[in-house]
């Protein structure tokens, strides 16, 4: 079996990326130096963990394969990038634009906008809730809103689900903990909302293979190896999944909920020659 390291942005212990790397049993790097005790002569597997710079070292390596590529990485941080990679490979996304004249168009025609300040933004950074018949502000990207019913994260590991969780509110009580309040537009954690799964939140929980379809697809048309991909869904009345389209891609997933940290752990291990 090659040596594994976990390639990411920082090497301090802390994070998801940290924990990856603890349960792969590996070291971490960054991108100017190698871990001690890791020779440029011997194979090692590189668990690219969110990061799009090219390692320094990387010329002075003989034999090594990339989980993960820098290029796929670089390609997903940018959410223009990806929204059209995804619209080049017919893998059903977010109607987008990065046109302040289309984006107020769909205002004026009545609808919400989310505006993007920054396309490689993460937990809600950048951005904006236009409401219908207002004024479009500056953005780099813009999408219409979509009336999802269910929002998923869904864990791929090259072509298969490894993973899936929903986005359920927090409890109550655990939201008055935190001093959080509740925010149906943006739904991440600092607004009340949690990925959970079906082990957890078993009367709430409901997926379909249609939703692991489009994330397969997604992170097949991004070339990563594996991704979390947030999938928004419409169900109808009947429980029946009408449609999912994806929202976003992660190529650094939180590692925090130990069924997910296993899953990639064991189908990272389980691909490595």
């Amino acid at each position: 079996m090659n040596k594994i390291v976990v390639y990411r942005t920082t090497t301090k212990p802390k994070g998801s990326g940290h924990r990856l790397a603890q349960a792969l049993n590996a070291p971490s790097c960054a991108s100017g130096i190698l871990p001690k005790n890791t020779g440029f002569d011997e194979p090692i597997t590189i668990v690219n963990y969110g990061y799009s710079a090219i390692p320094q070292w990387l010329s002075m390596m003989d034999e090594y394969e990339v989980i993960n590529h820098w290029d796929a990485i670089r390609l997903s941080v940018d959410k223009r990038l990806t929204f059209q990679a995804l619209n080049d490979n017919d893998v059903p996304c977010l109607e987008y634009t990065v046109s302040k004249d289309t984006a107020q168009s769909w205002c004026d025609d009545g609808y919400h906008v989310i505006a993007r300040t920054e396309v490689a933004a993460s937990k809600g950074k950048g951005i904006v809730v236009v409401e219908p018949y207002t004024s479009v502000p500056e953005a780099e990207l813009y999408t219409a809103w979509y009336d999802k019913t269910d929002e998923h994260r869904v864990h791929v590991f090259r072509g298969e689900v490894i993973a899936v969780q929903q986005k359920v509110p927090m409890h109550e009580d655990y939201l008055e903990e935190k001093n959080f309040t509740y925010n149906d537009d943006i739904c991440n954690y600092h607004n009340g909302w949690i990925f959970a799964s079906k082990h957890s939140h078993p009367d709430m929980f409901r997926y379909d293979k249609k939703i692991g379809t489009v994330a397969i697809n997604a992170t097949k048309a991004l070339g990563l190896d594996y991704c979390g991909v947030d999938v928004l869904s419409i169900w109808t009345g009947t429980g029946k999944c009408k449609e999912a389209v994806v929202c976003e891609s992660n190529t650094a997933p939180a590692l925090g909920t130990p069924f997910v940290l296993e899953a990639y752990t064991k189908a990272i291990l389980e691909s490595i020659k």
